[in-house]
């Protein structure tokens, strides 16, 4: 337990690294007037995707204090529903990637690549006067998920930096460990709270109460003991702002979702207004290449070729 603690200084470094958006499988800038390559890639948001959300628009929290704070602005601190507020929640990373390792993260196993993959979109929409597309007395809601069924191995590169923080932890870790046990036998607020935890049954709030208090002191101490590992610490910051993930080989990967119309605002008026389905699969390859090929079911669409706004 008090290893897993020490390695919490650089698991947050690992949370920055894989947080970081793969580069673009293609990125190819066309006149309009043209048939667009990107149409290949499934959306990233099919939620929002389908109710005409920019990629800009759309709120992307990191963890759960910071979905609550945007979910609280979007509904007038819970009063009301959310209006023209689009959301793509991560839960493996919401809740700080518990289980994560840096072998993890180039694991092939579906179901390491499909809790690290997986999103939920949410978007709800009201339109002003001027929109063409919707109704002003309709509310609009989205819903979709996305993830990747296979992806392709990290770089050579992403690799030779993952066992380089690897080492560092390693190195961190088994510095601080030693001490750290009678560091906590030492200070008395941790042995406070432990003695004042003691009054309680572990079915208890008061004691789960209590134990978060315990683990935010031992971080507290944790963070006290690493004064002697600045150079280690940084070099791990440095590694974790230069970091960008790339895979290469074979990619597969399913995105869906649905929007319904609430007549009038009515939920008793409601009704499917549109919805799709993509399944997208290719290769990339380290001299830039990149075979794709998307397969997509769209409901009631209204162009032939659907643009990254759903129009």
């Amino acid at each position: 337990m008090i290893r897993s603690q020490v390695y919490r200084l650089a698991h947050i470094l690992i949370l920055v690294i894989a947080l970081i958006p793969e580069p673009t499988r293609l990125n190819a800038q066309v006149d309009t007037t043209k048939i667009r390559l990107d149409l290949l890639r499934a959306p990233t948001s099919p939620g929002a995707n389908l109710l005409g959300f920019a990629v800009s628009d759309i709120e992307k929290p990191t963890d759960v204090t910071d979905f609550m704070v945007s979910l609280q602005s979007a509904t007038n601190n819970y009063t009301i529903l959310p209006t023209n507020f689009a959301v793509d929640l991560a839960p493996f990373w919401l809740f700080r990637a518990r289980g994560l390792t840096t072998d993890k993260m180039d694991s092939r196993r579906f179901g390491d690549v499909f809790r690290q993959s997986f999103v939920v979109s949410n978007a709800f929409r009201n339109a002003d006067s001027t929109s063409r597309e919707f109704s002003r007395n309709n509310l609009y809601h989205g819903m979709g998920l996305k993830f990747s069924v296979i992806r392709g191995r990290l770089s050579s590169e992403n690799r030779q930096v993952l066992d380089s923080i690897h080492k560092l932890q390693g190195r961190i870790a088994s510095g601080i460990t030693p001490g750290l046990q009678e560091a906590l036998e030492k200070d008395s607020t941790y042995q406070q709270l432990r003695r004042e935890r003691q009054r309680y049954d572990p079915e208890q709030e008061e004691f789960r109460n209590i134990s978060e208090l315990m683990r935010k002191r031992q971080d507290q101490v944790v963070g006290k003991l690493s004064g002697g590992y600045k150079e280690e610490l940084e070099a791990l910051k440095k590694l974790a702002s230069t970091f960008r993930i790339q895979r290469y080989g074979f990619f597969l990967d399913f995105a869906g979702g649905m929007s319904m119309e609430y007549v009038n605002r009515s939920f008793n008026g409601a009704r499917v207004y549109n919805g799709g389905a993509w399944v997208s699969t290719g290769a990339n390859y380290r001299n830039g290449w990149t075979i794709m090929a998307l397969a997509r079911y769209l409901y009631n669409p209204r162009k032939i070729f659907a643009d990254d706004l759903g129009t």
